[in-house]
């Protein structure tokens, strides 16, 4: 930065921004009625070319282009008129050093291969307002993937791409000042399908302050999709709608590299049933589909060059209500751990493996709409504790609020679709009649016992309220000449 002592512990220092004006500041524990900054050097003008700001610990002050000249050095007056002093302050624009220009106003890419882009953008400023014959503009573009890596196909992780840096300058016309002109640099060797983040910044020759990021999104030459959605036994909702059928399907979608995807595509040939859903919601409903002993859906992923290979789901509606899990519930035991309790309608029937599925979003009669990706988690039957006629798994989430979870039967090849459940943020599940039961009981005696209580002290209170005293006054009668004294009687 441009630095000026002002006083012993007071910085000056000014920026020219994009050669439009000069922003200066400087600290001082001083108040801002106390400073004034002229452009003459004579101690009795008092003409300001600017206003004082307070900034967080800094005064500022921002000089517009009629007080300050190009290719020479500008002096000016700083006076602090509470501690009597005044300091000359000189700020040269015959170069560049000192010169930040404004970000670039966009970015434009065009891919011309699957593994070339080229990014075009217009410069900040004309060439001709740099200060330097000799010099002009440099500005550098950096391309990068993700700043986090990429999962691919087989699970192993994509490297972050290395930054790629180009130079490019353009020197001062010596005409005048026209269209502005636009810079364009081709970057090769990409990644096809691949969405990278680009970024330029610029300044001025011999400028020691480059501009703000402009920043991008693009992808390269789109290929179609390499990668295939993929599901598990159960990840289904069969339901009655009216007269017809209703189907729910979830599924997941592994990406190559970091391919792009717009959509998917379900079909149902035998019904010519369609849907379509977005990228970032991998579930769909098919509605009103007439009664059939079969359903085979397919999947696809889909974007601008193509589709996917598909994900074919062969439904069973005929599947025996033996394979479907009763009152499914959940229960939060401890912070992001689930309890998850299912019955089973014959007890007697062996089940292989149980399917458990999760996710956040919102119930909606039989169905929950994810918000995001489902979870799945496949457990074999001996690993799910049995409490009389109950089965129970504990499950970790990544997050607590607004879970939903299912459970799904998978038996030698069959699997019933998934029963979503309600799930109870409390300690105690109120459906739970083993570990109720005791506790409404002795509810109960304590209530029981209470009640008692108050009866036995209100029957007390009223029989002491009705002992009472009467005094009765007996009357003289005339005709038999005799009195009756007065008689107290309880």
């Amino acid at each position: 930065a441009f630095i000026f002592a002002v006083d012993g512990s007071v910085d000056f220092r000014c920026i020219e921004q994009n050669y439009q004006y000069l922003s200066c500041q400087w600290q001082s524990s001083s108040d801002i009625s106390c400073w004034s900054l002229t452009k003459s050097t004579a101690s009795n003008s008092s003409f300001h070319v600017c206003d004082i700001q307070k900034n967080g610990d800094n005064l500022v002050c921002n000089i517009s282009q009629h007080f300050y000249d190009s290719l020479s050095e500008n002096r000016y007056l700083l006076k602090n008129s509470c501690e009597n002093a005044s300091f000359t302050q000189v700020f040269s624009t015959k170069t560049d050093k000192n010169v930040q220009m404004i970000p670039v106003k966009y970015i434009h890419s065009v891919w011309t291969s699957e593994t070339e882009v080229n990014l075009t953008w217009p410069l900040p400023v004309y060439p001709c307002m740099t200060n330097n014959f000799t010099g002009g503009i440099n500005c550098t573009a950096t391309v990068s993937t993700h700043t986090s890596n990429v999962s691919t196909s087989s699970g192993e992780p994509l490297p972050k791409r290395t930054h790629q840096e180009k130079w490019t300058s353009i020197s001062r016309p010596e005409s005048g000042c026209f269209n502005l002109p636009d810079l364009s640099l081709t970057f090769t060797s990409l990644q096809p399908s691949t969405r990278y983040k680009a970024a330029v910044k610029c300044r001025p020759l011999g400028s020691v302050f480059w501009s703000g990021l402009t920043t991008c999104y693009f992808w390269t030459n789109i290929t179609k999709p390499q990668g295939v959605p993929f599901g598990k036994p159960g990840s289904y909702v069969l339901y009655r709608c009216g007269l017809n059928n209703c189907l729910t399907l979830y599924w997941k979608m592994t990406r190559y590299h970091d391919e792009e995807i717009l959509s998917y595509s379900l079909s149902i040939p035998q019904t010519s049933s369609t849907a379509v859903t977005d990228a970032d919601i991998t579930m769909a409903t098919f509605r009103d589909l007439p009664m059939q002993h079969f359903y085979a859906v397919t999947i696809r992923a889909k974007n601008t060059a193509g589709t996917s290979a598909p994900l074919q789901v062969l439904i069973d509606t005929q599947t025996s209500d033996s394979y479907i899990p009763r009152y499914v519930s959940a229960m939060q035991v401890r912070p992001f751990t689930f309890e998850v309790t299912f019955s089973h309608a014959d007890l007697g029937h062996l089940v292989n493996t149980v399917m458990y599925f999760w996710c956040q979003g919102e119930q909606s009669g039989l169905v929950v709409k994810c918000l995001g990706d489902i979870n799945w988690k496949e457990v074999p039957i001996g690993e799910v504790a049995r409490y009389l006629d109950k089965y129970k798994y504990n499950l970790t989430t990544a997050t607590e609020i607004e879970q939903h979870f299912a459970v799904a039967i998978v038996d030698h090849g069959k699997t019933s679709g998934m029963v979503w459940g309600e799930t109870v943020y409390e300690s105690q599940d109120p459906r739970e009649s083993t570990t109720s039961l005791p506790v409404l009981v002795v509810v109960l005696c304590v209530t029981a016992g209470l009640l008692l209580i108050i009866f036995v002290t209100i029957v007390t209170i009223l029989k002491r309220r009705s002992t009472a005293t009467y005094d009765i006054e007996m009357i003289d009668i005339p005709t038999t000449n005799r009195s009756y004294d007065v008689i107290n009687t309880t």
